[in-house]
């Protein structure tokens, strides 16, 4: 059971990002509805790839198994749902994806390293703090306004963050 502090720093990453998806509009059935969904299969994600790795006993062959298993899987699909064409892009535009993934495929593999040293719980609240970084990637490089709403919400959520992390 998470002590006082760790359910305060959920508790606060929380209502962080509660706070950033909501700012400034109402909520409605059909929102909360996918707001709920999404939440759902970020729960489920999360347990599995706790389970996952702790049953893999190696969390690099987790990592790059899972990763391999998406490369083959998203392709067909993507073009079932879609169109191969759509896929070709510049050499510009595919060095920036391969950038992107290389990215991504390190923040999971860091994510699925820390599952499988410590309890899920804190380590699935961490990982979602990763809507801090959405905002300050969006107004360093997307140019979007960095209103005093986000920054508060961004606040509170790394001073969840760091409540989870101090509670550990």
């Amino acid at each position: 059971m998470p002590d006082a502090v760790a359910l305060t720093g959920v508790l606060l990453v929380s209502a962080g990002i509660l706070s950033l998806a909501f700012q400034g509009r109402g909520i409605g059935r059909v929102s909360l509805f996918y707001a709920l969904g999404t939440g759902c299969f970020i729960g489920a994600y999360s347990v599995v790839d706790g389970i996952g790795v702790r049953l893999s006993g190696t969390p690099v062959g987790y990592t790059v198994w899972m990763c391999l298993l998406w490369g083959i899987l998203a392709p067909p699909v993507y073009a079932a749902l879609r169109d191969w064409r759509s896929l070709v892009r510049g050499p510009r535009e595919t060095l920036v994806a391969a950038g992107g993934g290389v990215v991504s495929l390190i923040a999971y593999g860091i994510i699925i390293f820390a599952m499988s040293l410590g309890p899920m719980g804190p380590v699935s609240a961490l990982r979602e703090t990763s809507v801090v970084f959405a905002a300050l990637i969006g107004r360093f490089f997307l140019h979007e306004r960095l209103t005093v709403h986000r920054v508060a919400a961004c606040i509170v959520v790394a001073l969840g963050a760091i409540c989870i992390g101090h509670s550990g």
